[in-house]
Formats: structure tokens, sequence, C-alpha cells
């Protein structure tokens, strides 16, 4: 979270279905935080597909700086 400040954004701890909601300049994601060997639980897999929306799970600090960056870049 505080790598994703540190670049400008707002960060929101939710906890469910997913950790953190991240904003910055109009955009939104949903990210769920997992360590290398983390995995989804099965009621967060029933979440992430059937979400319309932008959702995403990292593994670090450097991941979920690239989540934003790139998305900024399509």
């Amino acid at each position: 979270m505080a790598a994703l400040r540190k670049i400008g954004c707002t960060v929101y701890v939710i906890g469910r279905p997913v950790d953190i909601v991240v904003g910055l300049r109009a955009r939104n994601w949903l990210i769920d935080c997992k360590s290398k060997s983390g995995v989804l639980t099965p009621d967060q897999e029933k979440f992430f597909a059937a979400w319309k929306g932008q959702v995403c799970i990292v593994r670090s600090p450097e991941d979920a700086i690239r989540v934003v960056r790139e998305s900024y870049r399509r």
C-alpha cells in the first residue's frame, strides 16, 4: 500500500472479497495481495469470475505498481 501511495494512488483497505481498492486519475482497481504461493479462496474465485471490472492479483509492491502503470499505457 505504501508503494502505491508513493506514486500518488489512493488506497482503501476492504479485506473482502479483495484486499484493497486503488484509485489514480479517475481509474480504479480491485487488488488482492497474495504471497508467492498464495491462492484465491473459493469465494474469491467466484467473485473474480463474475466481476465485470478491473480486478488483479499482485504478489509484491512492484506487481501492484506495474498493474497501475500498465493500465495507462493501453
